[in-house]
């Protein structure tokens, strides 16, 4: 799935945002790095993710400089995780703004996301 980032017209793909997660091209955020600690998550878990997740939705073109948007993906242990990235088309590096674990519901009910996503 491709999506179409507002401010740059520039077209991001997961395949495009994996590798460059895999070339070492990711900067983190505080407020992500914040997430992460709170969410018992780290860096590598969620960079392995990217490669198997999907681009669900593009964030508003006031999220930031570059084109943004969330990332649905599976742990390794399969657990669902969310993680907002933005994208730089012009030097090839990714921003991981955000990442979070989606609480599952007991009862098997639809999944929630435990944290809103606030991209500031």
């Amino acid at each position: 799935m491709a999506f179409r980032g507002v401010l740059h017209g520039g077209v991001m793909k997961i395949d495009e945002l994996a590798a460059a997660v895999g070339l070492g091209r990711v900067r983190i955020t505080n407020r992500a790095d914040e997430e992460l600690h709170s969410h018992r998550l780290t860096i590598d878990q969620v960079c392995a993710a990217v490669a198997h997740g999907e681009i669900v939705e593009e964030l508003a073109a006031d999220a930031g400089p570059y084109p943004a948007c969330r990332v649905a993906a599976k742990l390794a242990d399969g657990e669902p995780m969310e993680a907002v990235w933005a994208w730089n088309a012009r030097t090839g590096w990714t921003v991981l703004i955000n990442a979070y674990r989606i609480a599952r519901p007991e009862g098997g009910g639809r999944e929630e996301k435990s944290d809103e996503v606030a991209v500031r």
